[in-house]
């Protein structure tokens, strides 16, 4: 324990954030006495800590910054306060790697001495709590699907508002355990798969009705947020749903045909020329929850390349993806007062092959302008992002959304940001 030193008491704290665990096999027994065959998949169960990340530090003493521990189950970390209004604030990753959905079973805070077995009060002057991260409480049964993961936001503040009679009348040092159980989700909590909301339906009941070609209840333009840990929160959006004639000429693009939900903002700075793009595609699709991942259909693209003087201009590149970026025209329409060479059809040698995005279609005016509807931004501020088309006026460059919506000739040793989609199927 330490001194008093100026007149202020010293309040040492050991914090443990642990996940408690256990696994409702029963949810998955079998008893049958039909004639027949009868599989239950096999299943894993794995429930951790990741991606610990502080936020907000203004204590003088840090004695152990937050450590993950305990095959991936505990964080600790240890501060000592000293002044009314130091706080400490970290944010966490509850990752389901499992093949299981979880949800919360209980959320518990208790306060030890320093002993670490004698339970005391927690003191008036003291706030501690876990919440979402956005700050909203952690409801019990809150679902975190196979593959998914949500983020937990801690908080130690010695609060300012207390009065002379709050404050402690000795050094002191405790212990606080906070505990969140996580058990194996039923049926009934998962919820149903009836579609309701693309926003709040979980990721099982949006694939089930995009197979099931189901999807009234979702609009192009809806909005759902995804948790991609060291990548940050971001928001989904559907950017597609009509598959129109043309969708089933050989050699048509189908990267704007059915279902295709897109980044409405911006997840990474990325040059073209380095492996950075790349590799954010492949983290990206590794972060996906589990059944949304396995629910991404192969994707064939047609890419514009490099001038052709033919009529009309064509030369391009066949690919197929996953996960991938949009052309030219799935975010433009050509503009009828602006023909030419170097009118959009006159610059995407693919613009034959692709068509527009419902979305975009909807919001996005003629090429040629500033258009809002196709700004994105990174952490707030609108940000130019790459497309996938060369751009053939310019050695070496690709085409990009210019940070007003506008189009950008960028080379591809510039930064522009990484806004991907993909296509359920």
């Amino acid at each position: 324990m330490k001194k008093k030193k100026d007149g202020k008491w010293i309040i040492l704290l050991l914090v443990v954030l642990v996940m408690g665990f256990s696994i409702g096999y029963a949810y998955l027994s079998s008893n049958l006495a039909i004639n027949g065959v009868a599989e239950v998949s096999s299943s894993s169960w794995d429930v951790y800590w990741d991606n610990v990340s502080v936020i907000e530090n203004n204590v003088n003493y840090v004695d152990n910054v937050p450590t993950i521990s305990q095959g991936l189950t505990e964080v600790t970390f240890g501060i000592t306060v000293r002044l009314p209004g130091e706080s400490y604030d970290f944010s966490v990753d509850a990752v389901n790697g499992g093949s299981l959905d979880a949800v919360v079973n209980v959320v518990t805070t208790k306060i030890y001495e320093d002993d670490g077995v004698t339970e005391r009060e927690l003191p008036d002057y003291l706030e501690v709590s876990i919440t979402n991260y956005d700050g909203t409480p952690i409801s019990q049964n809150q679902l975190l699907e196979a593959g998914a993961r949500s983020t937990y936001k801690v908080r130690v503040h010695y609060k300012e508002n207390i009065t002379a009679d709050d404050l402690p009348d000795t050094d002191e040092a405790m212990i606080i355990k906070i505990r969140v159980s996580y058990v194996q989700a039923s049926r009934a909590q998962v919820g149903p798969l009836t579609p309701s909301s693309f926003a709040n339906d979980s990721w099982a009941t949006i694939v089930k009705a995009v197979k099931d070609n189901n999807t009234s209840a979702y609009h192009v333009g809806d909005t759902k947020t995804i948790n991609l840990g060291p990548l940050g929160i971001h928001t989904l959006r559907i950017a597609n749903k009509s598959t129109p004639s043309e969708c089933s000429t050989e050699g048509f693009s189908q990267s704007a045909c059915g279902f295709v939900v897109e980044f409405a903002d911006i997840i990474n700075i990325c040059r073209y020329s380095d492996n950075c793009v790349p590799n954010t595609l492949e983290q990206v699709n590794d972060l996906l929850p589990n059944v949304l991942r396995e629910s991404l259909i192969d994707t064939f693209l047609v890419s514009g390349l490099n001038w052709d003087y033919g009529t009309p201009a064509h030369n391009v590149a066949t690919s197929t993806s996953k996960i991938y970026f949009f052309s030219p025209h799935e975010v433009w329409e050509e503009n009828e007062n602006y023909a030419g060479t170097y009118s959009l059809a006159g610059l995407d040698m693919g613009y034959i092959d692709t068509r527009q995005l419902d979305y975009y279609s909807n919001i996005v005016a003629l090429y040629g302008a500033e258009n809002p509807g196709a700004v994105k931004l990174y952490n707030g501020v609108a940000t130019s992002w790459w497309l996938r088309t060369v751009f053939p006026a310019q050695t070496n460059s690709a085409w990009a959304v210019y940070f007003n919506g506008s189009y950008y000739g960028s080379y591809a040793s510039n930064s522009n940001g990484v806004s991907p989609a993909f296509r359920i199927g």
